[in-house]
């Protein structure tokens, strides 16, 4: 896995102590983030949850 997109959630930020920080970066993952309340940035994921609800 070359990137990874995410929420601005505090589950995917954080301090270089942070798990989900710590992981990305000894992986060599880079990390991006979405637009806050913006589901079309990411509306492959809103659409995998929609199906699953």
């Amino acid at each position: 896995m070359e990137c990874t997109y995410s929420d601005n959630g505090r589950e995917y930020q954080g301090t270089s102590e942070h798990l989900f920080v710590k992981t990305c970066y000894s992986h060599r993952i880079n990390q991006k983030f979405t637009q806050s309340a913006c589901p079309q940035t990411n509306e492959k994921v809103e659409r995998v949850i929609r199906t699953l609800n």
